[in-house]
């Protein structure tokens, strides 16, 4: 039974001093994570204070970018006031262009046609007061002459000055024609 308590005894030398090479491990490697958590602390306060810093920089980007959000508000309707201030005088200008350049034309268009006119007709009456000479010249002629030739050429001469005369009516009411039908389409530059 001796021999059976040595043997216990050495047994639990044994284990003790198992226990005690594990437990010396055991302190060694729980000191050496003692030294890594104490190093990963620091590093997590130096991260920590970084993103302090970070936030507080965003904090201040924030405060910047809401004024220059207010401002770019703020000149948005400033532009949208300007723009609609000069639409409307672009329409009031372009109105007073329109109505005075309607007038012009209006002027234009009645003077020429009228000029035209008095022109026309003093030139008919002209033509007029020469046909009525020629014809009174024939008459006298045709008394007085005895040549034929002669008689006949001035009777020639006769028929193309009316015939003349039918052209250049025609080409007065053709232009008559024209500024009327230009007094109705009226074009703006």
């Amino acid at each position: 039974s001796m021999v059976a308590a040595v043997a216990a005894l050495l047994f639990a030398g044994l284990i003790y001093i198992k226990t005690m090479s594990e437990l010396d491990t055991m302190t060694t490697t729980s000191r050496e994570a003692l030294v890594l958590f104490a190093e990963n602390v620091e590093g997590v306060n130096d991260s920590l204070t970084s993103m302090k810093a970070a936030l507080d920089t965003q904090k201040t980007l924030v405060g910047q970018n809401e004024t220059l959000i207010n401002e770019l508000v703020g000149l948005r309707d400033i532009i949208s006031r300007s723009n609609e201030t000069m639409m409307s005088g672009i329409q009031s200008t372009s109105t007073n262009i329109s109505e005075s350049n309607e007038l012009l034309a209006s002027s234009i268009t009645n003077g020429i046609a009228g000029e035209l006119g008095s022109q026309t007709s003093r030139m008919i009456k002209e033509l007029e007061a020469l046909s009525a000479a020629n014809a009174k010249a024939i008459s006298e002629m045709s008394k007085t002459v005895a040549d034929t030739k002669n008689f006949d050429r001035l009777m020639t001469n006769q028929k193309d000055i009316v015939k003349l005369l039918g052209k250049l009516s025609n080409q007065n009411t053709d232009i008559q024609r024209l500024f009327k039908e230009r007094d109705n389409r009226v074009s703006y530059p």
